[in-house]
């Protein structure tokens, strides 16, 4: 291999990598937008922004001894349904960080008021699994290998939120 196919299969190499993770991100796009009907909410209200190559710490993985978790990308938009959100924001404290168990709890007050949070956790898993599924399409690998890989750690803050 000459020196110019050498720097064209090393900067093929590059930018295959932030390809893969723009469609795993598309594919939490689309994901959101198909779970626009769970969520009570028009499909343009589901995104508000696609960050790629953002780099920020998000947390420690529950699945391998990696110590950190770093995000490639992020797809930003409503995390709750907006009757969710109406009966959270009537319950929040103005100002504080809502956590895991602060949003279990609302929601299951929520629920027991008549609101539908399984819809809505569907909705929440069906945006998670279109990222992997994008990307296992998309580098041949089967959706298995791709949601071992690391979207199990979005998963697991679903259902730390639901506590199922």
């Amino acid at each position: 291999m000459n020196r110019h196919e050498r720097r064209a299969a090393k900067s093929k190499s590059r930018t295959t990598g932030h390809r893969i993770v723009a469609i795993h991100e598309a594919g939490h796009a689309c994901g959101r937008v198909l779970a626009a009907p769970a969520f009570e909410l028009s499909p343009a209200d589901m995104i508000d922004s696609i960050e790629i190559g953002s780099g920020q710490v998000i947390g420690r993985s529950h699945m391998s001894r990696s110590p950190l978790l770093i995000s490639q990308a992020v797809t930003n938009g409503p995390l709750l349904s907006a009757a969710m959100r109406t009966a959270v924001d009537e319950r929040n404290v103005p100002g504080s960080t809502l956590t895991y168990q602060h949003i279990a709890r609302l929601l299951t007050i929520a629920r027991g008021e008549g609101l539908n949070v399984d819809e809505w956790l569907r909705g929440q898993l069906l945006q998670i699994a279109m990222g992997s599924a994008a990307e296992a399409k998309y580098t041949g690998a089967s959706v298995e290998t791709v949601w071992d890989s690391y979207a199990s750690d979005q998963l697991f803050g679903v259902i730390r939120t639901n506590r199922l």
